[in-house]
């Protein structure tokens, strides 16, 4: 009741940035992405993909942060108050032999819970704020991408690593962090020669790799995600 209350609240009043994707009716799919790239073909220009997955996200999100921004949303009254009590005092134990120990949670939400994932989506929310207009995002749970067009790849380079920064930023000063083993950039193209493409997380090597467009842009868009993000969650697209 109190997720359905809300979920209702958020929705109704379109407090959700709308590339977020994750736990929403009727928005996904891998269509955007493709048709993202057709577009970009249509054009004569390329594609710049950045996926990225942020680490141990339930566990690592920031408690105050999200009543923070519940109360930026103006939410007042009974249901701030639940989900604040929702939050705090958790602990867990370990036991070795006949010895428990106790630990207090001073982070996180609870990953069995159905509140958890739309509470998590509140909180991640404003990341789409760092993106700049010449950039388009996608948010999916913790997975998130960048992905831009352009004609002159060393202009398209700048760009998304300027954004990269940017919301590198965001993340750590909201308690949060990227995976950087599982960030990667992929690049859509029509070159016969392949240009070498130089971008850094967290002063950390992105892997590029690039997907040369003489085929079928729907095998190019399932290559990109299985490249990207095989083994896990499918990323939802959504164009700002």
């Amino acid at each position: 009741m109190v997720n359905d209350r809300l979920v209702h609240v958020l929705e109704s009043r379109n407090l959700l940035s709308k590339v977020q994707c994750g736990f929403r009716k009727d928005h996904s799919t891998l269509a955007r992405l493709r048709t993202f790239i057709k577009k970009a073909f249509a054009r004569k220009k390329q594609v710049l993909a950045d996926f990225f997955d942020l680490e141990k996200a339930y566990d690592t999100t920031w408690r105050f942060g999200i009543l923070k921004d519940l109360f930026d949303l103006d939410f007042r009254g009974s249901l701030p108050i639940f989900i604040s009590n929702f939050l705090k005092d958790r602990y867990f134990k370990v036991k070795a032999e006949n010895t428990f120990s106790s630990y207090h949670q001073e982070k996180g939400v609870p990953q069995s819970s159905i509140l958890s994932p739309k509470l998590f989506n509140l909180k991640i929310n404003n990341i789409n704020n760092t993106v700049s207009k010449h950039i388009h995002a996608s948010l999916f749970e913790d997975d998130f991408a960048l992905y831009a067009e352009g004609k002159h790849l060393q202009h398209l380079e700048r760009t998304n690593q300027l954004c990269i920064d940017n919301v590198q930023k965001w993340v750590s000063e909201n308690g949060l962090r990227f995976s950087v083993s599982r960030t990667t950039c992929v690049h859509f193209h029509r070159q016969r020669i392949y240009t070498q493409l130089a971008l850094h997380l967290d002063g950390q090597p992105i892997p590029v790799k690039g997907i040369q467009g003489n085929e079928n842009v729907d095998k190019l868009a399932k290559a990109a995600l299985n490249r990207a993000s095989s083994s896990r969650k499918l990323i939802c697209w959504s164009d700002l």
